[in-house]
């Protein structure tokens, strides 16, 4: 199985930030139909956040890392895909579209937020 550096993995330590620095564990994220996603929820858990781009040559290691998220779910790994069309214009679908291909063509089960922006004034 291949999972190349498009993935990336955070351990993150609360304990490691001062007190004026924001934690990960800070965020919510949106999903389709507003539903939130807390990341306070993943505190203490080997956390994987993914880049999606529906329209990229890597769009096809959704597969591999669903199937490592099944493999070490139980163990305490957890995935959350964050979708962004600001690479390229790779991710061009609405919210909904993005989450329903996910799932349909590469079977992601986990969690998939609304496309974020991350480059330029509004990220």
């Amino acid at each position: 199985m291949k999972i190349i550096a498009l993935t990336i993995l955070l351990f993150i330590s609360q304990s490691s930030l001062s007190e004026d620095e924001t934690s990960i564990f800070d965020f919510t994220l949106l999903a389709p139909k507003s539903k939130k996603i807390k990341l306070q929820q993943y505190k203490g858990k080997a956390l994987l956040i993914i880049n999606i781009a529906t329209r990229c040559g890597y769009t096809g290691q959704l597969d591999d890392i669903e199937k490592l998220y099944q493999k070490y779910q139980k163990e305490g790994l957890r995935v959350i895909g964050i979708p962004s069309n600001d690479f390229g214009g790779q991710t061009p679908e609405s919210n909904q579209e993005v989450v329903e291909m996910c799932r349909i063509k590469y079977g992601a089960s986990f969690p998939i937020s609304k496309k974020v922006i991350v480059l330029g004034k509004n990220k």
